[in-house]
This record gives structure tokens, C-alpha cells and sequence, in this order.
């Protein structure tokens, strides 16, 4: 494995040499997608030019242009709306197509463990009498994951003009990144390629993709469901919110296949050539579902029938009635211009939910990438697929858990709209991290504890992320007068208090039920840009915390561990996890006070 990583030569895979040319069409808006015949004719002759240059990659040449000419006609019929599909089928074949897309880039950020395990054999330190393996490899997974963290939710789409654009620019990245680890022979390399530029990319693809749902999970958040009655939540819950729950466990389900295919790869024609097929498999899925994907505008057409409907119906329910749900949003409002007054709470508040961020994304991760190596060095009896079936179970986990959290948020307005979601969170981190300390800590060398953990903390992470997950999200973008408090010290406590009230509760909730085209996942842009602001240097906190956390778990298995035992590794992520809890229950609580 050790010679074969960086040491044998591969021609370009063929899906690389239509790259340049799809990203010209897609990197203009969607309604300025028409080519003309000499345009493709042109590009096609330049790519002529190049490639008789090299006769090897004829082949590659003469594969790459039919492919080029059919994506190239598709995406001139789409935009033109020549290819005349209904819009149910439409909506269909794009959910299908962003499935696909975060299935892939999600699920390979989760199982890096597999190729952490080898690197750390293959990068051994060697000079001495006992070889002591690599404490650089877990690096490469800790750049990957922080990046992962860092430009998940960066509004890279609205940067670039078009959602195509940008899932196209994170095919390009992880694909390449991918292929270029495979050239790899140092870890400097491998953290440039497979590191950054794979969990750059990966981001970017997933959160691109995740717009294709917005205006499904903005039509059940933002028209407010607290406004409607029992009866008229039931008549839309199943076009709404059944897309978005099966939408949940996209991730999970993609890690869990990734991990076993990624192992028999491996196993089969060796870390390089697994490297070249997953950036093959990568980067022709997510050309491919760029043709079928639809842009949150066009759903926003589709679904506007619908929420006007709704509204009225609402409207008509609230003049009937004096429902007593808006007393409460009037009470609720009320509460809340009270308690921005209370300026120093507010930043304790923001200071233990930061915190408390930190040392979720400093815990959360690390099992699965330890996982497999866990299994191939403490697990006795170990099979070839041990490592990786024990990642493919917390995934599959994780999936199954997401699918039940995003089914408890989707009903929770309907049958458990007096528990909060904070409380909820709090919950799920105590747990979260008993695991830990209850199924990992005393696993010492038994596989049915080892089976137990990862099943217990899978279905506890996917539940983290999508019932924790909105309270986490919701804190992030609600920070517009926290915002203000940090960068515009020179206003006064009362005025701030008022305007960041009316900011959140009258104008945003106004233009969002006026203009359903501008319904969004991009949390970034929700508030000021002083919240933006915020809201972006909490998301590099986490990432940053995830790529210390990894790199001090590795450390603590090689230096004080020495090699043979993943005791101090697992001790810290206990208490990261635990200290994560302790400080999301005071932040809830100084929330209630």
C-alpha cells in the first residue's frame, strides 16, 4: 500500500476534460444559458488542439466531447424550457438530484477514517527501531472537517449568480482534490488536496444543493405554523414536510454506502486507484445532477399557489375566531423587547452558546473517524470490512436518527408545541455524551460494545443535528441585536432593544411572507450584515474547534497513548461532549431568564 500511494502514473479521468467548458455555460445567471452551435464548435476545437498534443489521451479526447454536447444541449433546453416536463416531475428530479449531491459530498467528510487508518501505516515514522506511527494523518481529516464547517452554509450561490455554478465549482474542488491526493507523496500534499480543497468543495456542493428544499422548510418555518390552527397544519403537512424528512438522512445513508464501497476499493486496487474512482464517481454524479436540479426561484413559482392559499385560509380562521396562539406571538414579542434590554445577559448568553458550539463540533466528529481505526488495532479478530461496517453503522444510524429528528421538528407545532427546542437540545447532549462514557470508555476489546456505541451515538448525533441542529441555526441568525450590541457600541441600550425587535419581528417576517422567491437556507443573510458579520465568526469558531479537537485527539493517541491505546482520545471527547451540555444548559437558562 505504501509504494503504491503517489508512485504509479494514471491518465486524466475523462469527466476532467469537459470541466472548463461546462463551468463557462454555468458560471453566468440560469437565464443566460444559450449557446449557439459555433460557441460549443469552438470550445470543443480548443480542447481538439490540446489534446493532439497528447496521443493517450485520444480516447479521453473523443469521450469527453459527446459528453460535452449532451450536457451543453440539455442545459441550453432547460433554460429554455423546451424539454416541457410538469412541474411535479420537475420537483422530483431536482429533491432526487440534491439527494444525490449531499449524499456524496456530506457522506465523504464522514468516512475519513478509512484512509486515516492507512495513512497512519503508510506515513510511519520509520527511522527508528519501533516504528511509530504517523500522528500527522488525523490532520488531513481535521482540515477537511473544519472546512466542511466553515463554507457549509456560506452563501456561495448568491456570490456566483446561480446555484448550478456553485455545486459545478464544488464538483471541480472535491473531484480534484480527490484526484490530486491520489498523486500525493507527503502529508503537506495530502492535506492540500484531500484536506482543504475536498472539504472546501464538499461544502460548497452540499450547501448548494440544500437550496432545492428551502422553500419547502421556509414555507413550514416562516409563514409561522404558530398561526394557524390544528386543522389547516394538517391539510399541508404532507406536500411540506415530507420532502424535508426525506431529505434528513441524506448524509447518513451516503457516508454508510461510501464506507463500504470506499473499503472494498481500497482493499481491491489500493489507496491510489480508490482515490481516482471516488473523484471519478464524485465529480460525474454532480455534473450529471446539475442538469436536472432547480433553482429556489423556480420552486418558489411552483409552491406559490399553495402558500397564498394557506394564508388566506388562515386569515379567514383568525377573523373567526380570536385564536389564542397570537396572543401568545404578541406576549412572545413582547418578552423579547424586554429582554434585549438586558444587554449583559444577552452577551452571556451569546458567550455560553458560542462555547457550547465549540465543544459540540470539538466532539462530534472524532468517533467516526476513529472508528475504523479503533477496530483494526484494539478489536480482536479483525476482519478486512470491521473498521469500515462499524462506520457504515453509526452513519446509517446517524441517518435513521435524522429522519426521526426532522420528524419530531416537522410535528412539533402539532402535537408538542409546549416543549422547546432548546430544552430538547440540552437533552440530546446529555445523552450524547453518556454514551460516550457509559458504551465507549468500558468497550476495552468487545465488539458487541463496540456495535452498541455506534448504534446509540449515531441515532444520537442525527437527532442533535436536525432537532438541536434548528435551535443552533436560530441562534446563529437571531443575533442581529447581539450584533449591534458588539459592533455599535455608540446606540443607546433602549433604541438598539427597539430597533432589533422591529427588525426581527415586523420587517423580515413581512418581506418573507410577501416574497416567497427570496426564502432561502442562506442564514448568513437573515438580519443585518452586523448579524451576518456575527454570524460568520461563529461559524469559523466551530471550524476552528473541530480542527483543534482532531488534531488533539490523534495527539493524545500517539504521545500518550503510545500508539496501542485510544483511552486518552476518548476521555476528551467525553468531556468536550459533556462540557458541550453543561454549557447549552446555561445558555438555555439565562434564554428563559
Amino acid at each position: 500500500m505504501a509504494s503504491s500511494l503517489g508512485l504509479q502514473k494514471h491518465p486524466l479521468p475523462h469527466h476532467l476534460s469537459q470541466c472548463g467548458y461546462l463551468s463557462r455555460q454555468d458560471s453566468q445567471l440560469s437565464i443566460r444559458y444559450v449557446y449557439t452551435h459555433s460557441e460549443c464548435s469552438s470550445s470543443i476545437s480548443s480542447l481538439s488542439t490540446i489534446s493532439s498534443k497528447s496521443s493517450s489521451l485520444g480516447t479521453f479526447y473523443n469521450t469527453g466531447r459527446a459528453l460535452s454536447t449532451a450536457l451543453g444541449r440539455s442545459f441550453y433546453a432547460r433554460n429554455t424550457r423546451s424539454i416541457g416536463l410538469p412541474d411535479n416531475v420537475s420537483r422530483v428530479l431536482s429533491l432526487v438530484s440534491a439527494y444525490m449531491v449531499v449524499a456524496l459530498s456530506a457522506g465523504l467528510c464522514s468516512i475519513y477514517g478509512i484512509f486515516e487508518s492507512d495513512y497512519e501505516v503508510v506515513f510511519a515514522q520509520d527511522d527508528s527501531s519501533t516504528p511509530v506511527r504517523s500522528r500527522f494523518a488525523m490532520l488531513i481529516g481535521a482540515l477537511q472537517l473544519s472546512f466542511f464547517v466553515a463554507f457549509k452554509r456560506a452563501p456561495v450561490s448568491r456570490w456566483m449568480g446561480s446555484i448550478r455554478a456553485a455545486i459545478l465549482l464544488g464538483a471541480v474542488l472535491s473531484a480534484g482534490g480527490l484526484l490530486s491526493a491520489s498523486y500525493a507523496r507527503a502529508i503537506w500534499q495530502l492535506c492540500l488536496t484531500q484536506g482543504i480543497a475536498v472539504g472546501a468543495g464538499c461544502a460548497i456542493s452540499c450547501g448548494a444543493a440544500m437550496h432545492t428544499v428551502d422553500v419547502l422548510k421556509q414555507g413550514r418555518r416562516l409563514v409561522g405554523m404558530e398561526r394557524f390552527t390544528k386543522e389547516v397544519i394538517s391539510r399541508v403537512w404532507l406536500s411540506h414536510s415530507m420532502p424535508t424528512i426525506f431529505f434528513a438522512g441524506a448524509a447518513g445513508f451516503g457516508g454508510s454506502v461510501l464506507a463500504l464501497g470506499v473499503q472494498r476499493l481500497i482493499y481491491a486496487v489500493g489507496d491510489t486507484f480508490a482515490l481516482r474512482w471516488l473523484s471519478l464517481v464524485v465529480g460525474v454524479s454532480q455534473l450529471f445532477a446539475v442538469v436536472f436540479i432547480s433553482t429556489p426561484s423556480q420552486l418558489a413559482q411552483q409552491s406559490a399557489t399553495e402558500l397564498v392559499a394557506l394564508d388566506v385560509t388562515a386569515g379567514q380562521i383568525e377573523k373567526d375566531v380570536d385564536s389564542p396562539v397570537l396572543k401568545d406571538r404578541r406576549d412572545t414579542i413582547n418578552s423579547r423587547q424586554a429582554r434585549l434590554k438586558k444587554v449583559r445577559g444577552e452577551k452571556l448568553r451569546f458567550g455560553f452558546g458560542l462555547l457550547g458550539g465549540c465543544c459540540y463540533h470539538m466532539c462530534y466528529m472524532v468517533p467516526a473517524i476513529l472508528m475504523p481505526g479503533y477496530a483494526n488495532t484494539i478489536l480482536p479478530n479483525n476482519k478486512a470490512y470491521s473498521g469500515a461496517g462499524l462506520l457504515a453503522l453509526i452513519c446509517f444510524a446517524s441517518a435513521v436518527g435524522s429522519l426521526l429528528g426532522n420528524l419530531f421538528a416537522s410535528m412539533r407545532h402539532i402535537h408538542f408545541s409546549k416543549i422547546q427546542q432548546s430544552t430538547v437540545q440540552c437533552v440530546l447532549l446529555v445523552a450524547l455524551s453518556l454514551s460516550i462514557w457509559c458504551l465507549w470508555l468500558p468497550t476495552a476489546n468487545s465488539w458487541g460494545m463496540a456495535s452498541a456505541f455506534c448504534t446509540v451515538y449515531g441515532m444520537l448525533w442525527g437527532l442533535v443535528q436536525e432537532v438541536g441542529g434548528y435551535a443552533q441555526m436560530s441562534f446563529v441568525t437571531n443575533t442581529v441585536d447581539l450584533a449591534r450590541v458588539f459592533l455599535r457600541p455608540q446606540q443607546t441600550k433602549d433604541s438598539m432593544a427597539k430597533a432589533a425587535a422591529d427588525d426581527l419581528y415586523t420587517k423580515s417576517e413581512q418581506e418573507n411572507n410577501r416574497d416567497w422567491n427570496s426564502a432561502t437556507m442562506d442564514y448568513s443573510r437573515v438580519g443585518s450584515r452586523s448579524g451576518a458579520l456575527l454570524a460568520t465568526i461563529t461559524s469559523v469558531f466551530w471550524a476552528a474547534s473541530a480542527l483543534v479537537s482532531v488534531s488533539i485527539s490523534e495527539w493524545l493517541f500517539v504521545r500518550v497513548g503510545a500508539g496501542e491505546t485510544y483511552l486518552p482520545s476518548i476521555a476528551f471527547t467525553a468531556a468536550a461532549s459533556t462540557m458541550a451540555a453543561i454549557l447549552t444548559a446555561i445558555s438555555t437558562y439565562l434564554v428563559a431568564h
